[in-house]
């Protein structure tokens, strides 16, 4: 059976657990860890920013909130143009 050398191995993918009991873990080690959180929170942190300005968005004109609820995507209609008045007919 032939050895396996020790860089052909799968590197263990460092984890953190919260809580965990840090005794054992060298300095190194707290190092990795503290790097890897940071960059968890950052991607936590850019996950927040995009979901707030899509909300963000939806909020500046509360009408189409409503209309995509009835699953109305039309255009609103245009100012001066009240519900039911007919133009008047052309005349040549």
């Amino acid at each position: 059976m032939p050895a396996i050398d020790e860089d052909d191995r799968p590197k263990k993918k460092i984890t953190h657990e919260i809580g965990q009991d840090l005794a054992l873990l060298s300095v190194g080690e707290l190092n990795e860890r503290i790097a890897l959180l940071k960059d968890e929170i950052a991607r936590l942190e850019a996950a927040v920013s995009s979901k707030q300005a899509s909300r963000d968005a939806l909020v500046v004109d509360p009408r189409v909130d409503r209309r995509a609820d009835r699953g109305d995507l039309r255009e609103p209609r245009r100012a001066g143009r009240a519900r039911g008045v007919k133009r008047p007919a052309a005349t040549d």
